[in-house]
């Protein structure tokens, strides 16, 4: 139970920084910096991957429905941005984050901490 416990302490811990990530790309691509946010992009895309993985070696038990489709939602929001990388149109990532990711990001946190939180702080 202990080891679960870290595990999603570290989740918690980490998607404050995914959505902190998120936020920050939207304000640089409103100032068209696209190519500065490539690189945190791909650390987001990491970052989100080594919490998937770490959920997903949770015990069920600790993992909610909601949690896992919020989950996906993320990562559709994730594959949406990089096809907008991929073919550098700005304006497109701008509203694919605005509208899909950034509230997807959100609510997976919101999700992660409704799930989490009562067992981690106790």
């Amino acid at each position: 139970m202990e080891k679960q416990l870290d595990v999603m302490k570290n989740v918690l811990g980490l998607s404050e920084t995914v959505l902190e990530g998120v936020l920050h790309i939207q304000s640089a691509l409103k100032e068209r910096q696209m190519e500065e946010t490539m690189y945190l992009f791909e650390d987001i895309i990491h970052a989100f991957a080594t919490i998937e993985n770490a959920i997903n070696e949770l015990d069920d038990e600790y993992v909610s429905e909601e949690v896992t489709n919020h989950m996906k939602k993320v990562q559709k929001g994730l594959e949406a941005a990089v096809q907008q990388y991929e073919v550098e149109i700005s304006g497109r990532l701008q509203e694919v984050l605005q509208f899909n990711l950034v509230p997807a990001t959100k609510n997976w946190k919101i999700a992660l901490e409704n799930q989490f939180n009562p067992l981690v702080l106790n």
